[in-house]
């Protein structure tokens, strides 16, 4: 099995953090400005090897929570 690639995203210096509103899940995630849709957020998680927080002064790395969320289903439009 190959290791899946992860698209990481920025996370700007001085972003508050926020948890994810799953109960299954309840992971820190981080809400950035999507590189795609402009006005848009993107929740980004920092609980994958090789990510991390921003600080006050020095920005942070993650990937889209959707990768990683425990219950990525319950945000799913398709219902």
């Amino acid at each position: 099995m190959t290791a899946k690639a992860f698209t990481w995203y920025e996370i700007p210096a001085g972003t508050p953090a926020a948890e994810c509103r799953s109960n299954a899940c309840g992971a820190t995630i981080y809400f950035v400005p999507s590189p795609k849709t402009p006005g848009k957020s993107v929740p980004v998680s920092v609980d994958v090897d090789g990510a991390f927080g921003p600080t006050d002064t020095e920005p942070g790395r993650g990937i889209s929570h959707f990768q990683d969320c425990a219950d990525p289903n319950r945000f799913s439009r398709k219902r």
